[in-house]
């Protein structure tokens, strides 16, 4: 559940951060309502593995080296993935 979990949080990452002249803005922002209302029908579990996923990310981001640094703008996308989606942790 958790590779799913990372997936969903991985599409939501690339359509917050691509510029207009990757995503258009608009269709980014119905794309991420759209996974926010998906994600707010979650089960118990699956919400504990989205929790899990994202801290993950934060970790493997924070651990980067180069010749890929970290990327402030991702680990602070990560941390309020959850509270942004209307998601407790736990």
């Amino acid at each position: 559940m958790k590779a799913l979990a990372s997936s969903v949080i991985e599409a939501a990452l690339f359509l917050e951060l691509s510029g207009d002249d990757v995503v258009d803005a608009d269709s980014a922002v119905s794309a991420m309502e759209r996974i926010a209302y998906w994600l707010s029908t979650s089960s118990d579990a699956e919400r504990i593995a989205l929790g899990e996923a994202v801290h993950e990310l934060i970790d493997l981001e924070r651990a980067a080296s180069p010749p890929r640094t970290t990327r402030p703008e991702v680990i602070e996308f990560l941390e309020s993935f959850m509270a942004n989606v209307d998601l407790e942790e736990g």
